[in-house]
């Protein structure tokens, strides 16, 4: 009997120190929590934004007898000046950096030749372009021409013609 009442003693004494346990963790990790998420982080007149966002002008498109909208884009190296008197070397598309606005209409069928004229291997991403996940990253070798279809002409998808904004 002596035995069987220490025991009891034993898991009510652990079951009273796991519960304890849980409530502590509960309370830190609550406190932890407010704060992280009641921290403010607004930079709203606190910080001074005097460069101006450079928007890329439009891209010179063509159109194939297909109805194809066709771009040419050309990888190179480049210099721009992201401070005044400061030339930093760069890459871009048709320039030295950044790369020119690709405008289609929604539903219209893309192409998009590209030339890589880096030393090095280059890879392209679409942003913005509503189209198969297969069809919106490409690798160029140096030297490497390509012309990309940015839809599947036999798919009946939607997202499957890209699309601008």
């Amino acid at each position: 009997m002596e035995k069987t009442r220490g025991r009891r003693r034993l898991k009510r004494g652990l079951i009273t120190l796991a519960v304890a346990v849980g409530v502590l963790g509960a309370a830190v990790g609550g406190s932890f929590a407010w704060l992280w998420t009641s921290t403010d982080i607004s930079t709203v007149g606190k910080a001074r934004f005097g460069n101006a966002l450079a928007v890329p002008p439009l891209a010179p498109s063509t159109v194939d007898k297909d109805g194809t909208r066709a771009f040419d884009l050309r990888v190179q190296t480049g210099s721009t000046e992201f401070r005044p008197g400061v030339a930093t070397p760069t890459w871009g598309f048709n320039g030295g950096h950044l790369g020119p606005t690709l405008r289609a209409e929604r539903g219209e069928w893309v192409k998009v030749r590209v030339r890589n004229t880096l030393d090095e291997a280059s890879s392209v991403h679409w942003h913005g372009m509503h189209l198969p996940v297969a069809m919106d990253r490409i690798q160029l070798s140096p030297g490497e021409r390509r012309a990309v279809p940015c839809a599947d002409r036999g798919r009946e998808a939607a997202g499957a013609g890209a699309s601008g904004p």
